[in-house]
């Protein structure tokens, strides 16, 4: 198996685990906040999808149709 890098010396290693280390932790944070932000649009637009269906359920029993 290849690696994806190549180390002269094992005193890179520390730089080098430190660096994507912290891109890596950066792509998990925007990862979980572009979770949340697409669950929550989710959400609204269900919301809306459901209130109208709702709202219309309301008036026929007030005004007594059907």
């Amino acid at each position: 198996m290849a690696s994806d890098f190549a180390m002269g010396q094992f005193r890179f290693l520390k730089r080098l685990l430190l660096v994507h280390g912290h891109w890596n932790y950066q792509r998990v944070g925007y990862l979980v906040l572009y979770n949340f932000y697409r669950n929550a649009v989710f959400e609204l637009r269900l919301f809306w999808s459901i209130r109208p269906v709702a709202l219309c359920i309301d008036y026929f029993q007030i005004f007594g149709l059907k």
